[in-house]
């Protein structure tokens, strides 16, 4: 008996690792280390499947037991990293502070949500004050000072950088319901400050941005918005598409539905979408946009991926065009 009882735990063990390295390898989008680290349990998990496999009696039954065991496990797995795998958190260091502040000139911020959290971030001013403000919404592993660089772009707006809870400076834990909120309570800070025309407010989204940009645009008044790499949703979209074994509409706790802000939006929206992109697929952009309540255009870059889009000049130029021809 204990001998069959072991059989059986080294195959399950043998599924679950290829489960595992399976999932790891579907994954390398988020990480290139990623990929490297799927090797091994692939290659172990095959060792331990074939070996659990050829030993033993009734295999079927043994590959449809096993194969549930393991899912379940990688299932609870999923769901207690999730927060790991969406929220990369930066921080930011006492010599990168001192660093940025000879890089540009900006006004310092640290605003308070409602429910204590700090939020820590920079506003950049725009060539003649007050100027249209441009409030940026960076991705999963965006530390808001490394994006100083995007007002050359667009240098006659303001530019507001606020680290999301958890980043950089700012205090508190990550969560959907905590950047949706900052969103807003940054939004109604800077409206009256004396470097913004409050009569133009734009929104910049990447990637996971994009979510909380399309938020803010269902929810305040904005003159236009810019979403890099946008998504319909990452629990049932995004992360469905990395992890399509697992029910992640209802596995993942910050599911952000941006299709349903997208419906609710006052503003127009301006996409650009890498056509190699393999984090965010094209499609779920393209769907997104075609729920967007107000006028959406897309900007495709040629073989541009989640990455390099942003280095892409023409879709910069189609950003500064899309703003300043909407300016009120």
């Amino acid at each position: 008996m204990f001998k069959k009882i072991l059989t059986y735990a080294v195959f399950t063990a043998g599924l679950f690792l290829l489960l595992l390295g399976g999932t790891l390898f579907k994954l390398a989008p988020l990480s290139k280390s990623l990929k490297s680290a799927s090797v091994l349990p692939l290659l172990t998990g095959a060792a331990l499947f074939l070996g659990g496999l050829l030993r033993g009696e009734k295999p079927l039954l043994k590959i449809l037991t096993g194969s549930f065991f393991a899912w379940l496990i990688l299932a609870v797995l999923v769901f207690a990293v999730q927060d790991r795998l969406l929220f990369k958190q930066r921080r930011l260091s006492e010599s990168r502070l001192a660093a940025i502040s000879e890089q540009a000139a900006f006004e310092e911020l640290t605003i308070e949500a409602e429910d204590g959290v700090r939020l820590h971030g920079w506003l950049l001013p725009g060539e003649k004050l007050p100027a249209p403000l441009v409030i940026v919404f960076g991705g999963q592993g965006t530390e808001a000072s490394r994006q100083f660089k995007l007002q050359d772009y667009i240098p006659e707006f303001t530019w507001a950088f606020f680290n999301y809870r958890g980043y950089g400076l700012s205090t508190g834990v990550p969560s959907e319901a905590g950047f949706l909120a900052d969103a807003l309570t940054v939004y109604d800070n800077l409206l009256a400050h004396p470097f913004v025309d409050g009569k133009n407010v734009f929104a910049l989204g990447g990637s996971l941005g994009t979510g909380v940009a399309a938020y803010l645009a269902a929810k305040r008044p904005l003159t236009a918005v810019a979403l890099f790499s946008p998504y319909d949703s990452i629990g049932g979209g995004v992360a469905q598409d990395l992890l399509p074994l697992l029910p992640t509409k209802f596995l993942i706790r910050s599911p952000f539905r941006a299709e349903k802000w997208a419906a609710q939006t006052k503003a127009p929206a301006l996409a650009v979408i890498g056509s190699a992109d393999r984090l965010i697929s094209p499609g779920r952009s393209k769907s997104l946009m075609s729920r967007w309540a107000q006028e959406a255009v897309l900007h495709f870059v040629p073989g541009g991926d989640h990455y390099t889009i942003y280095k892409d000049e023409a879709a910069w130029a189609a950003v500064r065009r899309f703003f300043l021809e909407r300016v009120n």
